[in-house]
């Protein structure tokens, strides 16, 4: 956002606001005419007038009603669409108003989000409101009752599932983490009898009312092995320990067989209609309730007693469906399995006679759970997403396309000497596809290993809070990609031989290299941008019209010492204020001058070419105390490993830890004092 901070912006803006908030109190707010008049609409216009819509709503929102309120959000999404102000506009409406209002009115405010859906999926407001959405409808949620606003919980969610697409990483269970609706029942046998007796008590004062005629015998085994089914139902990995699976299975038989030996019949009014047939009477509760003295109702209720068949059923389902997140010794044995079964079919038998409609509930329960084993299956392939991207014509035109074969007379046809016989013809005019195969190995497209930057964007990218990415969906969290990570770093970075006591896992380690190497690409970028800048100003000096004072003859004109030393006087003073200029920012903005950049980078493969290739220990012992002289109180190496790998580390910490830009003509400089000239010139390759 931009900030209003000049004399002329806070004019402007507040020119803006007064103009808007006049036209929204008199009800006169024309869009268009708007749009007309603020043709040129920047950003202090878009913020001046979310402002004043903002304002407007803040100071009448008590007086408003509930067409007032949708008549101005009308206002703010057309202002949106003509570009007048910003896409949040209307979202931060909103929020003002739910974060206002009570619930019930928050209520009615809604049903305008879910009518205008097909606005927030939009191209002009998707991207820029969805966080914002799903923030604020969170912060809805947590106003809520859990118990007595299930209905307004139930539209926020259907909402926010029609909003964001399937593959939505925020509204995905991919850890299959379970819920902790834990549910508390009587432990005590003496508090159990007391509830009991004194409902009997009560029910015998009663004269005009018997419940007691067609209700369930109830006694405190049967009542606490019943609720205890819940701890298994809400933490079904706990069925894997063997005690509590005995415990389970003792459990669920008697309840199973409690729920047959005493069916229910439909029940008729005094009319004769079935009690199906009233709407009202299909509720549905959050929390199971469970009293002492209403568990003998429960079981006479049908919706109860389906709920309580429908979650043993969900239970074995989960039991015996291959989840990615269960661990090697979660699995059933064969025993286990067949009880599950049997078990499996006692329920559907029970749901089959509860009425009403049972056949037809059992079936629709079935069919269920068999789509079920779809979504698993999805979700072990880590929910990919269901709209396969279509393939271009030239994609598909590139695929078809057959590589040329090699001609039989290829051999013949060759001007060179450099031809390769082998045994077999086939290998022959492999090998002398190019005759010179070493130059077709150095070739840039045969190079399939990505560059740090390429390989490691994307991580730093997420680690940026800015992105807001939630840490659980971190690239440095995959096993996969932290192994390929690993690997790239011990081939292209001296970060992975250098010590760090301080993280304990692979995703902290990988962390904090993911930081160095942010500042290692972030001063790469100053420096090339640096590189540019300089070749520009040369350019400049070339383009010059030296060429004017030419004489007839064709000589040049050579500037004399005077011209040339005021000419690097010149150029030593705007490099100069240039780096002021950077280290006043840097000053400013609060942020460390970025490290720059050594002219060669010594890689670690050319330190483990060089430590194998020294030879003698003692030259490799006095070639390493040479090189680190000036930074050895700082590098630390453990002493019980091998010499090798003890001067490998010490000469890459080296080169991270000297400041000084030709450390290759260093290493070359030392290696000819010991005599090594071969190992010299190949250092000094790498520096051409």
């Amino acid at each position: 956002m931009v900030e209003v901070n000049s004399g002329e912006n806070t004019q402007r803006f507040e020119n803006v606001k007064e103009f808007i908030l006049t036209r929204l109190e008199s009800s006169s707010l024309d869009v268009d005419k708007a749009c007309d008049k603020f043709s040129n609409t920047d950003e202090v216009t878009k913020i001046a007038i979310e402002h004043s819509f903002r304002t407007f709503v803040v100071q009448r929102l008590s007086k408003m009603t509930i067409p007032d309120m949708y008549s101005i959000l009308d206002l703010s999404i057309s202002a949106a669409q003509k570009k007048l102000c910003l896409p949040t506009t209307p979202i931060h409406l909103i929020n003002d108003m739910l974060s206002t209002l009570t619930i019930e009115k928050c209520s009615e405010i809604f049903c305008y989000l879910e009518e205008s859906s097909h606005i927030w999926k939009s191209e002009l407001f998707y991207q820029s409101v969805k966080n914002y959405l799903l923030r604020m409808c969170n912060d809805l949620l947590k106003r809520l009752s859990k118990s007595q606003n299930t209905v307004f919980s139930g539209r926020i969610h259907l909402f926010l599932a029609k909003l964001f697409p399937l593959t939505e990483k925020s509204g995905l269970n991919l850890m299959s983490h379970f819920s902790d609706n834990f549910t508390r029942y009587t432990n005590n046998p003496e508090a159990f009898e007391k509830a009991i007796n004194k409902n009997k008590s009560d029910l015998m004062e009663t004269d005009d009312l018997d419940l007691s005629t067609h209700s369930m015998p109830i006694d405190y085994n049967l009542y606490l092995k019943f609720w205890s089914l819940q701890d298994v139902f809400c933490r079904p990995n706990t069925c894997y320990d063997k005690l509590t699976w005995k415990t389970f299975t003792n459990n669920a038989i008697d309840v199973l067989e409690a729920l047959k030996g005493y069916k229910l019949e439909d029940v008729k009014d005094e009319s004769g209609r079935k009690m199906d047939e009233y709407d009202d009477m299909n509720l549905y509760f959050s929390k199971y309730l469970t009293s002492e003295k209403l568990l003998d109702l429960q079981l006479n209720d049908s919706n109860f007693r389906r709920q309580i068949l429908l979650q043993f059923l969900i239970l074995f389902h989960y039991l015996t469906a291959d989840v990615k997140f269960k661990s090697s010794s979660q699995v059933l044995n064969e025993e286990q399995l067949s009880w599950v079964k049997s078990a499996s079919r006692k329920v559907t038998d029970l749901l089959k006679e509860t009425p009403p409609h049972g056949s037809k509930f059992s079936s629709g329960v079935k069919h269920i759970l068999e789509r079920e084993e779809i979504w698993n299956k999805w979700k072990n392939e880590s929910c990919p997403n269901f709209v396969k991207e279509k393939k271009s014509h030239s994609q598909s035109k590139a695929a078809t396309k057959r590589p040329r074969p090699v001609s039989s007379d290829f051999l013949l046809k060759s001007t060179t000497n450099k031809v390769f016989l082998a045994d077999s013809s086939l290998m022959s005019k492999l090998c002398n596809v190019n005759h010179e195969n070493l130059e077709v190995c150095r070739d840039p497209n045969r190079q399939f290993l990505p560059s740090l930057k390429e390989f490691f964007l994307d991580a730093i990218e997420q680690l940026d809070p800015a992105n807001q990415v939630e840490r659980q969906y971190y690239l440095i969290n995959q096993t996969d990609w932290a192994w390929k990570g690993l690997r790239l770093l011990a081939k292209r970075s001296p970060y992975y031989f250098m010590q760090n006591q301080n993280v304990k896992t692979v995703s902290e380690y990988l962390e904090a290299i993911c930081g160095k190497l942010n500042k290692d690409f972030t001063a790469e970028q100053q420096a090339e941008m640096q590189n540019n800048k300089t070749e520009t100003k040369e350019g400049e000096k070339d383009a010059s019209p030296i060429d004017e004072n030419e004489d007839t003859q064709g000589n040049d004109e050579e500037f004399d010492d005077e011209q040339a030393g005021s000419i690097k006087n010149e150029n030593d003073e705007m490099v100069q204020d240039e780096e002021m200029a950077s280290d006043v920012k840097n000053e400013i903005d609060g942020e460390p001058e970025a490290p720059k950049l050594k002219e060669k980078f010594i890689d670690c493969e050319l330190i483990n070419y060089v430590v194998e290739n020294v030879g003698e220990e003692e030259k490799l012992k006095n070639l390493v105390a040479n090189l680190t002289k000036s930074v050895s109180d700082k590098i630390n190496v453990e002493e019980n490993e091998s010499i090798h790998i003890k001067y490998k580390k010490i000469l890459q910490t080296w080169t991270e830890l000297d400041e000084r830009a030709d450390l290759l003509s260093v290493l070359a400089d030392e290696l000819k004092s010991l005599g090594r000239e071969d190992l010299a010139t190949t250092v000094e390759s790498r520096l051409k």
